[in-house]
């Protein structure tokens, strides 16, 4: 049976603040991305993440997505006709492999930083567009007090 308090995974120090994140280092293999050692996005989401591209993307218009990751989705993002595409990522690593994306697909929008933290769009503009989805990579486990959790704050 599956017990998560002994998984390797909980031996890994999760970074306790924003700006060990951004600057943390990144692995990227065949199969998964790793940041800070931890397992971010891996290969075998392939199909899933097709699936909630394929959602997000289903009106067209404006999709916004937190976290790029390997580029997944937002490749399958753009087999379909959206007009622009906001992508946050948090992790300067990551957001060199984000440009290297926005320089094939123009309509992409990379922003650097934290979701939480970004002006992300103006709100006049959100009511007058067609922002129809908006697409979340998620990590399986955020300790609580942590740089990510929802009640967290730091400067």
């Amino acid at each position: 049976m599956f017990n998560k308090e002994i998984h390797p995974l909980n031996q890994l120090e999760f970074p306790d603040t924003r700006e060990k994140w951004k600057n943390a280092p990144i692995e990227i293999t065949i199969n998964q991305l790793l940041i800070d050692g931890h397992p971010v996005m891996e290969t075998w989401e392939d199909a899933y993440m097709k699936q909630l591209a394929a959602i997000a993307a289903s009106s067209g218009g404006v999709v916004l997505e937190v976290g790029f990751g390997l580029g997944i989705s937002a490749a399958f993002i753009q087999e379909h006709s959206v007009s622009e595409h906001w992508i946050i990522e948090a992790n300067a690593s990551v957001f060199k492999n984000l440009l290297e994306f926005n320089e094939i697909y123009p309509n992409v929008k990379p922003l650097f930083g934290f979701c939480k933290l970004l002006p992300l769009y103006p709100m006049h503009r959100l009511m007058e567009s067609s922002l129809t989805r908006i697409q979340f990579h998620r990590m399986s486990c955020i300790p609580r007090g942590s740089a990510f959790s929802p009640r967290h704050t730091d400067s």
